[in-house]
C-alpha cells in the first residue's frame, strides 16, 4: 500500500518536560529523549506534532512554562479544554461515582483527567455539573475519534489513558525505555515497580511501542508474551548536538577550579544518578585499587549526578576507602551548559551499570572524544560497541586494570578517543525520527 502524503497527525505527551523544567534533577536521560525527539519530529513534513500533557493542572501549567521558556518546541499546545479525553460510557459505567462524592465534600475536582485535559472542574455542584457538559462531550469525543484530528497517541513516559485503548481510530503509541524495575525490583522504589507494571499493562494489543535498544524490546516482551513483536520498534536515541570532541583548554581549566582541582590535576568521571543501580560502589572500590598502585599520581574522581535512591550507601563506601578518599569529589547535578568541558577534560569515562534501557551518558563521552570504560551488560554493547573497554560490572579488579591501562598509555586513550567519535556519529536524532515516523505510518496503514 502506498504511503500517504497527508502529515500523520500525532498528539505527544510532554508532561516529563514541564517537570524537568522546574526541577533541574529530573532532567535525566528520559527527558533529554522526549525533547529531542520531539524537535526531530516537528522539523518534519511528514509529521504534525501537538503537544499535550496528560497529567494534572499544575503539570500542565509547567508545560506551558516549559514552551514559553525553554524555546526548544514550536508546535501547538492543546489547552487544558481543548479535547477532553472521556466519553459518556465510562459515566455510564459509573466511573464519575468517586469523583462526585468528592466533590460533594466541597473539593475542587477535575473530571477524570485525560491527557492533560478536563470536561469541567466544578465545586459542590454534584451530577448536574456533569449532565450540562454531557453534549459537549459527546461532540469532542467524536472530534476526538477523527482520524483528521489524530491519528497517533504518543504516551512518551506516562500510561496510555484507558479512554484511547478503547478508541479503535486513534493507534496508540507507548515508548519503554527500559523493564528495570520489574527485571531487578531490589534496585528500585515500591513507586517505580508500581508505574512500570502500570505502563506496560496499559499498552493494549492494537497498540504500538518504541523501544530505546534491542534488549528493551526483548525484555518488554518477555513481560508482555501476547504482544505481537511486529508492533514493537527498536529507534535509538542520541546525543545531544551540545556535545563535541572540541573543548577550549580554558573552559576545562574553569571546570576544575570550580572542582577544587589544580589546572594540571586529571579525573576519572562518571555522570549518573547517585543511586544503588549504577554501581558507583564497584567504581570506588576500584579507584582504591588504582590509588594503591599510583599514590600521588592518582587522578582525581568525579562522581557527577543528582542523589538519587539510597544514596546514602555511596558515603558509606567512601568511608571505607582508605587512600585519597579526598580526592573523590561529588559534583552534584552537572547543568548541561557545562557537561560536554566534563566530559571532554577527563582522562576516561567510567559507567559500570549494572543494567540499562539504553544509556546516554556514555554516548554523550563518546561523542565529546573521552574514552569510555563500560559494563558489558544489557544495551550498553549496543551502544558503545568496540568503540569502548567492556567489562564485568561486578569484577573491581577488571576494572581497575582497564582505568590504570587508560591513565598510563597515551596512545590507547587516543585510539579509544577516535573510536568513540565515530562510534557516536551512528546515533543521532534525525534516525531516530525517521524510526519512528516509519513506525507511525506503518501503525496506520
Amino acid at each position: 500500500m502506498p504511503m500517504s502524503t497527508t502529515p500523520v497527525s500525532v498528539h505527544y505527551d510532554i508532561s516529563v518536560l514541564g517537570l524537568g523544567h522546574e526541577i533541574e534533577r529530573s532532567r535525566t536521560g528520559i527527558f533529554k529523549v522526549i525533547e529531542e525527539l520531539a524537535m526531530a519530529l516537528e522539523a518534519r513534513d511528514d509529521i504534525q506534532l501537538q503537544l499535550l500533557s496528560q497529567l494534572d493542572e499544575e503539570c500542565i501549567c509547567r508545560c506551558h512554562r516549559y514552551l514559553e521558556e525553554a524555546h526548544k518546541l514550536n508546535s501547538p499546545y492543546l489547552s487544558e479544554t481543548s479535547i477532553p479525553l472521556i466519553s459518556c460510557q465510562d459515566i455510564e459505567r459509573g466511573a464519575m461515582s468517586k469523583i462526585v462524592m468528592d466533590a460533594r465534600k466541597g473539593r475542587t475536582v477535575s473530571l477524570l483527567w485525560r491527557a492533560g485535559y478536563c470536561i469541567s472542574r466544578f465545586r459542590n455542584k454534584g451530577i448536574q455539573a456533569w449532565k450540562n457538559n454531557r453534549a459537549r462531550s459527546r461532540n469532542c469525543r467524536r472530534m476526538l475519534i477523527n482520524k483528521k484530528d489524530m491519528s497517533i497517541y504518543h504516551a512518551t513516559h506516562q500510561p496510555i489513558p484507558a479512554v484511547i485503548s478503547r478508541m479503535r481510530d486513534i493507534v496508540p503509541f507507548a515508548t519503554s525505555y527500559d523493564m528495570i524495575p520489574l527485571l531487578y525490583p531490589v534496585y528500585c522504589t515500591d513507586y517505580d515497580i508500581g508505574f512500570t507494571r502500570e505502563m506496560v499493562n496499559s499498552i493494549p494489543l492494537h497498540g504500538h511501542v518504541i523501544t530505546i535498544s534491542e534488549c528493551s524490546k526483548q525484555d518488554f516482551l518477555a513481560f508482555r508474551q501476547d504482544f505481537d513483536p511486529k508492533n514493537v520498534h527498536v529507534a535509538y536515541p542520541a546525543a545531544s548536538e551540545i556535545f563535541h570532541p572540541y573543548a577550549e583548554e580554558d573552559q576545562i581549566m574553569s571546570l576544575k577550579r570550580q572542582l577544587g582541582m589544580a589546572y594540571d590535576d586529571t579525573y576519572y568521571l562518571s555522570v549518573c544518578t547517585l543511586e544503588p543501580r549504577k554501581n558507583l560502589d564497584s567504581v570506588i572500590e576500584a579507584y582504591g585499587k588504582v590509588a594503591s598502585q599510583l599514590g600521588i599520581d592518582t587522578p582525581y574522581l568525579v562522581l557527577a549526578g543528582a542523589p538519587g535512591w539510597k544514596y546514602g550507601s555511596i558515603h558509606e563506601k567512601l568511608d571505607r576507602l582508605n587512600v585519597h578518599k579526598h580526592r573523590v569529589l561529588l559534583a552534584g547535578y552537572v547543568a548541561d551548559d557545562d557537561l560536554p568541558t566534563l566530559y571532554a577534560g577527563a582522562t576516561c569515562f567510567l559507567f559500570p551499570s549494572l543494567y540499562e534501557g539504553f544509556g546516554l551518558p556514555p554516548l554523550e563521552a563518546m561523542k565529546c572524544g573521552t574514552p569510555v570504560i563500560c559494563s558489558n551488560t544489557s544495551s550498553l554493547p549496543e551502544v558503545v560497541g568496540e568503540a569502548g573497554i567492556l567489562i564485568d560490572p561486578m569484577d573491581c579488579e577488571v576494572l581497575s586494570q582497564a582505568m590504570l591501562a587508560m591513565t598510563c598509555d597515551p596512545e590507547l586513550r587516543n585510539i579509544y578517543s577516535i573510536k568513540s567519535v565515530e562510534r557516536s556519529r551512528l546515533f543521532t536524532w534525525g534516525r531516530m525520527a525517521d524510526t519512528v515516523t516509519r513506525a507511525y505510518n506503518y501503525a496506520i496503514q
